[in-house]
């Protein structure tokens, strides 16, 4: 590399040394177009005295053929360069004999309206190229942006379109919300089973979700990891033990991967490997992935195996999780609790909120035809817990997966409902509605703060714990 080049590739040398490169091409080009110019000019000078020596300027012929040269010259570069052209054409007439180009020794009379008349020639033409270049440069820079937009767009299209087909790839591996897996596992999981029931169910919607080629869920019996799956996808191959990552795994009693910090100093023949734990804090089995595409290990596909195993755990352990519930709040329906007690665990390990929304309604007037027609139109997701008082009725909703926007617009549904059927506003028809999201509070304080607010103690005994 030649020392002008490695200068051209250093950028702060570049920044340096650029306002120098472009005034050495402007005068480059000053000296290009003044050489052009003489020489041209020299040319036809040399040229009209050899075929007329005794009128090389053309005073007397019938057009002044000489003045073209300088024309050419302005009509290319400009005004200036027309009037340098028809200077050294001045100049040349103004040279003494033999050097002149009068074509005697007689020093003829000096013809200004020849001259006027050339230069004025020249100038029309000079202008003329002015007007034109000046719009030829507007046009390029017009251009040279368009260029640069189209080729901008262009790249752009590609990376949307590179975008787009990784959409419609992870929509045809994966094409099921988080919201549609809870609702099919819903019913799928076996209540208090104690052991992993329908594990193979589950781990069919972990494999078509999380794109999980092979793999297994192992139980625990006694704290010791049986050998045999419960469930697997795949091939099925023998369990090792003594491999690092499942060790680790249970150690840590968090899901470890190969891409963790932890265990990529270690080799081990699986990919994925953490516990099914329910929320009491028992592990009653062990998830382990031997095979699954690069790209589908990932933080994303981690949360759903992570959270969907818990749902799943919560269900088969349904008693141990509601309990502190139920010790406080006796009275709340057994799959209420439930849901209230995955929804905080969703709330923990994915930060995805739910909210849980009370309604009262007075006894009086239209107040239970009022109840009665929000029971119905509620929406199916969400789980209900009706409730007595002596003087009103109570409406508690649990919406998994859904923040203060979800709530808000069920409330304007709902009462807009309400307004069609009875041209009652809720503060008309003395609806009182109390709301709120998870909060790092356990499950049973965000139950009994609301049931406080709408001043179900737990002296109350109307409770119809119907869910």
């Amino acid at each position: 590399m030649s020392r002008i080049e490695a200068v051209a590739s250093n950028p702060v040398a570049s920044r340096v040394f650029q306002p120098v490169t472009r005034d050495w091409e402007r005068a480059s080009a000053l000296l290009r177009i003044l050489g052009e110019s003489v020489l041209i000019v020299g040319l036809m000078l040399l040229l009209s005295r050899w075929l007329n020596p005794a009128d090389p300027f053309g005073i007397h012929a019938q057009y002044p053929w000489i003045w073209l040269g300088p024309t050419i010259l302005a009509m290319r570069y400009g005004t200036i360069d027309g009037a340098l052209a028809a200077a050294l054409l001045l100049g040349a007439w103004l040279l003494p004999a033999p050097y002149g180009m009068t074509g005697g020794p007689v020093e003829p009379e000096f013809p200004q309206e020849y001259f006027l008349g050339g230069l004025v020639m020249a100038l029309i033409a000079g202008q003329f190229a002015d007007v034109w270049n000046n719009r030829l440069s507007r046009i390029k820079a017009a251009n040279a942006y368009l260029d640069e937009r189209l080729v901008s767009l262009t790249r752009t299209h590609y990376l949307i379109r590179l975008s787009h087909q990784r959409l419609e790839q992870e929509l045809l591996v994966r094409p099921v919300m988080l919201s549609d897996l809870l609702t099919e596992l819903r019913p799928n999981t076996p209540v208090d089973a104690g052991r992993l029931a329908k594990a193979d169910i589950l781990l069919r919607m972990l494999a078509s979700s999380c794109e999980i080629e092979s793999g297994a869920i192992y139980a625990m019996t006694d704290g010791q990891m049986e050998t045999h799956p419960t469930a697997f996808v795949g091939e099925e191959l023998p369990l090792e033990l003594n491999d690092p990552l499942i060790e680790m795994a249970l150690d840590s009693g968090r899901f470890m991967h190969v891409r963790a910090t932890d265990a990529s100093l270690y080799r081990s023949q699986y990919l994925v490997a953490g516990p099914v734990r329910a929320s009491s804090g028992e592990i009653i089995g062990v998830m382990v992935v031997r095979s699954m595409p690069f790209f589908a290990l990932n933080d994303e596909n981690l949360q759903f195996i992570v959270v969907l195993l818990g749902y799943y755990a919560d269900g088969v352990m349904r008693s141990q999780a509601i309990r502190t519930i139920q010790l406080l709040r006796p009275s709340v329906p057994p799959d209420f609790a439930l849901e209230l007690v995955r929804m905080k665990r969703l709330y923990d390990q994915a930060g995805i909120d739910s909210s849980l929304v009370a309604m009262t309604f007075g006894r009086g007037g239209n107040g239970q035809a009022i109840f009665d027609l929000v029971r119905r139109v509620r929406r199916t997701t969400d789980i209900a817990w009706e409730l007595e008082t002596p003087s009103r009725h109570v409406l508690l909703l649990l919406l998994p997966m859904s923040g203060q926007a979800a709530v808000d617009g069920m409330l304007q549904r709902i009462e807009s409902t309400v307004r069609q059927n009875f041209n009652q506003t809720f503060a008309e028809a003395a609806i009182v509605v109390h709301t709120t999201g998870m909060t790092p509070a356990e499950p049973e304080w965000v139950l009994d703060d609301v049931l406080n607010r709408c001043g179900v103690n737990q002296q109350i005994v109307l409770s119809t714990g119907r869910a």
